[in-house]
């Protein structure tokens, strides 16, 4: 509705019915996981005139296009380019999407959020080239297919082994130097 300013955290949470956000030219905020959960979305509307957020084919961006707020369910294809100067992947950008089988990450990327893939059931190996400053919990989780995360960075980022909980075909995490057991890596 016009006249909104803030969406806050969690503020359609579990909505797992909702097919459409209409997000007005007022809205000048979007909190954490705003659409986690929203597992039935099928399109992302932006105002034109709204001067914080954007889409772009189809999802959800801070204007500066530096933060993916959500990428859509119902969005068509199989395949996803992080662009070049994206930095933030939000909670839940991704959640639960099952069309994705593959995801191309950029060489500037610093953080993904808490849940940002799980669930996302189709993609079977991740290289990530940048230095992440940090993986949120669960951030990789119930990836059922995931049997190949290739972290080719050169510093460890803030993280905890919960980032691939119930990810079951994944049992090594590759890095540039070594080889990693799952439970020594990000700790």
């Amino acid at each position: 509705k016009e006249g909104v300013k803030n969406i806050g955290d969690f503020s359609f949470y579990g909505l797992n019915k909702l097919k459409e956000i209409v997000i007005p030219s007022s809205v000048e905020t979007i909190g954490n996981s705003s659409f986690g959960g929203c597992l039935s979305m099928q399109s992302i509307v932006v105002d034109e005139n709204n001067q914080h957020f954007v889409l772009s084919n189809e999802i959800l961006f801070t204007k500066d296009m530096k933060e993916l707020i959500k990428y859509p369910n119902g969005k068509e294809g199989n395949s996803y380019t992080i662009p070049d100067d994206l930095n933030v992947i939000r909670n839940y950008a991704f959640e639960r999407n099952t069309k994705l089988h593959e995801i191309i990450f950029n060489e500037k990327m610093q953080t993904i959020g808490e849940s940002a893939f799980e669930g996302v059931t189709n993609v079977r190996s991740i290289t990530i080239k940048s230095n992440l400053n940090s993986i949120g919990k669960n951030a990789f989780g119930t990836m059922n297919l995931l049997n190949t995360f290739v972290y080719l960075g050169t510093t460890t980022p803030t993280c905890n082994e919960e980032i691939f909980t119930e990810s079951s075909s994944l049992n090594k995490v590759y890095t540039k130097t070594e080889n990693t057991e799952l439970t020594t890596f990000c700790q």
